[in-house]
């Protein structure tokens, strides 16, 4: 990829980069994108409820699909700050979802919405964007690895997996024979979207963009950094394969592909879901990797 495409930027962000979008269900919600300037990656939140009105597989697609899209168009322009490029994206996408369905016919749990994380380079510094439950991994020259995150949707889902878990044993009955006691309460957690006392999510509104955490690093002490859906970080958080340490270094290692893999075939050693208790037996994966 020709570097004269990111001249607005003053300072390379990555010289290698590693992309990967991986299907887990009926329908790809995710969207990864990595080049020399500015990266992202955007979770899609499954529908679970039966409103679909854009005619894509699912309004969360559409979501995923549009903003990924326009970021790419977008986001080199470092006059502007994160947060107000990606206001002018929702708002056009808002625009597009009204010629769908009027907001006001549509229940919050309704409304399509996404996890998006991004880093992008403006001169010398690493500016970086995150809102909803991405993972972000920055590895420092100097050894130090931040790992970056929102817990409130993970708390969320840990409260209804306990309760699925609650059902399985209470109707002795394997985790994916039970997953459907578990629709109720995420429909709930749903309605918290946006919400005090909630989560903060990107969606149509653009109520969340607000609350989104917003940073900058000198890129100058950064060697690599990655971002990944939680579908991806799952091969930490729920499988307990690697470390986020250890995870980012086998990266650079092994790539992206090998890793997906290891996660697929923890998943698929545990089909019916007992020893890995979780709401799906698989979810999209997303992730890149870039190096200085």
């Amino acid at each position: 990829m020709s570097l004269r495409y990111f001249s607005n930027f003053g300072n390379i962000m990555a010289s290698n980069v590693k992309v990967i979008c991986k299907r887990g269900n009926n329908v790809n919600e995710d969207y990864a994108f990595a080049c020399e300037g500015f990266a992202y990656v955007i979770d899609g939140s499954s529908g679970i409820t039966d409103f679909n009105v854009t005619g894509y597989e699912s309004d969360a697609k559409w979501l995923s699909q549009g903003l990924g899209n326009a970021l790419q168009e977008r986001i080199s322009n470092i006059k502007k700050g994160i947060p107000e490029i990606i206001t002018e994206v929702i708002e056009a996408l808002h625009s597009q979802y009204t010629t769908y369905c009027t907001v006001a016919s549509a229940k919050n749990e309704d409304l399509p919405s996404a996890c998006l994380s991004v880093f992008r380079t403006s001169k010398d510094k690493l500016e970086y964007f995150q809102l909803g439950d991405c993972v972000s991994l920055i590895k420092f020259k100097n050894g130090e690895i931040k790992v970056l995150f929102d817990d409130a949707v993970p708390i969320l889902d840990h409260k209804v997996v306990s309760h699925i878990k609650a059902e399985s044993k209470r109707q002795s009955k394997p985790i994916i024979d039970v997953l459907k006691f578990g629709k109720e309460m995420l429909i709930e957690n749903r309605k918290k979207k946006n919400m005090n006392g909630g989560y903060w999510i990107l969606d149509t509104t653009g109520v969340g963009i607000s609350h989104a955490e917003v940073h900058t690093f000198d890129i100058n002490d950064i060697s690599q950094f990655s971002i990944m859906s939680d579908g991806f970080a799952e091969i930490v958080d729920l499988y307990r394969i690697y470390t986020y340490d250890k995870l980012i270094l086998t990266m650079a290692e092994h790539g992206l592909e090998a890793l997906c893999k290891e996660l697929w075939d923890a998943q698929d050693s545990d089909p019916l879901m007992e020893k890995f208790p979780r709401l799906k037996h698989r979810d999209d994966a997303s992730a890149v990797w870039c190096e200085r």
